[in-house]
């Protein structure tokens, strides 16, 4: 995230000199008015406002509370106001007003820094959440990754049931990210026999119902979506002690592997995913 500060350590460690190189300072745990004041207009905010948003909300990410988030109610709320706002940015309209006031083209590049940005928030939002931040679950639910959603625990088991079950119909983000894979995601979690969130009979009927997720065919809908489901439903299945599971993905693979062959990144994701429920249960 903060590539000038390792390249600062780097040119540190090859100092002449034989003391050891300062740590850098951590910075304080502040959050500023900076960080969310560009998102009451995103489309006719400058390059100025853009960089001093960018660089309050990155400072925070690797402030003293990196691990943790800001305590403070307040301060707590505006990180999560961040990830909403965030999230629903309009690039191309942000893209298209920036064009226009400089008379000059984007470079194709241009979408990676919101793309990068948008995954250390989610990075972040992983890292703090805990079952404390049920106030917040409106905008984890439908903005989080599936680690932070699946922090929040048994209260919200059922949104997380539901949200699981209900077709894409928006999607967020640079990247284009589902409430739905953020919710498999966060089932997957809570499918490893150490989770208590789950019951016994509970990890069994997700497994279940995550594998039917599947195609029986084994063909893909689309190039994006649709891949993106399947993965994020073989990786959760990869933490469960499902037997039954186990032996559905292998079945599916070896359908897969009949329409696109072997070696893709599906098919070998399939394989380690039924390899390791089938470790798990070896170990029981």
């Amino acid at each position: 995230m903060r590539v000038v500060i390792l390249s600062s350590l780097l040119a540190l460690s090859f100092a002449v000199r034989a003391e050891p190189a300062p740590r850098p300072k951590v910075k304080p745990c502040t959050v500023t008015a900076d960080m969310l004041s560009v998102y009451r207009d995103p489309a006719g905010a400058s390059d100025q406002q853009w960089r001093a948003a960018r660089d309050a909300a990155l400072d925070l990410m690797v402030s003293e509370c990196r691990h943790t988030g800001p305590r403070r109610g307040s301060e707590r709320a505006a990180v999560f106001a961040l990830l909403e706002n965030e999230m629903r940015v309009d690039y191309a309209n942000v893209f298209a007003a920036r064009r226009k006031r400089t008379g000059k083209p984007l470079p194709e590049s241009a979408a990676e820094g919101p793309m990068y940005f948008q995954r250390d928030l989610s990075e972040f939002i992983d890292r703090i959440v805990t079952a404390e931040d049920i106030q917040y679950k409106d905008v984890i639910l439908r903005y989080g990754g599936g680690l932070a959603i699946s922090k929040l625990g048994k209260a919200v088991k059922s949104s997380v049931f539901r949200q699981a079950a209900e077709p894409a119909r928006s999607f967020y983000g640079v990247e284009m990210r589902s409430p739905q894979v953020e919710a498999i995601r966060a089932i997957g979690y809570w499918l490893d026999p150490g989770s208590p969130v789950l019951n016994a009979a509970e990890r069994k009927e997700w497994a279940q119902i995550l594998a039917t997720l599947l195609p029986s065919d084994g063909i893909l809908l689309d190039a994006e979506h649709h891949p993106r489901l399947i993965r994020t439903a073989l990786e959760a299945l990869s933490r469960s002690d499902s037997a039954a599971a186990e032996e559905s993905i292998r079945t599916w693979r070896n359908v897969y592997q009949n329409n696109y062959g072997r070696g893709d990144s599906i098919e070998i994701l399939a394989q380690e995913a039924a390899d390791k429920i089938k470790a798990r249960n070896r170990k029981r």
